[in-house]
């Protein structure tokens, strides 16, 4: 079993300031320590679930926030920024996956540092007019994590430029090409041919 630990940072438990969180706050380093226990519990308990696998990136800021040398030495650790694709690693193989130390979205009432998204970016954020927090916004990337296909690439070939090549991980919504249209079009890189 292969499990996927994606980790931020202002949802862990006794992070409760910004100073906790930012490489210059006074508390940084306790924050760290707090992060670090906590991805170790859920290492320690995917392993003791019956895992064979286990992934920990860390999605908070620039990504090295958790101390590397304290880690689980069995997981395979993510650090550093960016993260392209947003999930690397997550695939068909992937049997589960975690978001842990995520927060609350941006205007939820007495959350503790809720917020959606930043490092001097958006704030709000609505799909077909519901606000989506983090949570939901990487629930639904990972949810729609595929692989590009020789077969996809050459069935939309002929609407535009692609950015993207064989076997490149994708999600729904990502941006793989573009075309001579003012409109956006939807296209399925990862269509495999069915044998009849």
């Amino acid at each position: 079993m292969k499990i996927y630990i994606a980790v931020d940072m202002e949802g862990v438990s006794g992070v409760n300031s910004p100073e906790h969180v930012k490489t210059d706050g006074r508390l940084y380093a306790e924050g760290r320590r707090l992060l670090t226990r906590e991805v170790n519990a859920a290492v320690a308990g995917a392993f003791d679930a019956g895992a064979d696998e286990v992934i920990v990136a860390d999605m908070h800021g620039g990504s090295n926030n958790l101390l590397t040398e304290d880690v689980d030495s069995r997981a395979l650790l993510l650090v550093g920024a960016p993260h392209a694709p947003r999930f690397p690693f997550l695939d068909g193989e992937v049997d589960g996956m975690a978001l842990l130390g995520y927060h609350a979205m941006a205007g939820t009432r007495l959350a503790n540092l809720e917020h959606t998204m930043t490092s001097a970016a958006w704030h709000s954020f609505r799909v077909n007019g519901e606000a989506w927090g983090e949570v939901a916004i990487d629930a639904k990337i990972a949810s729609e994590a595929g692989v590009t296909t020789r077969y996809g690439l050459y069935k939309t070939q002929e609407r535009g430029q692609m950015f993207v090549g064989p076997q490149t991980e994708v999600y729904e919504g990502m941006i793989v090409g573009e075309n001579p249209k003012n409109d956006d079009i939807a296209i399925n890189p990862c269509q495999e041919k069915h044998l009849t």
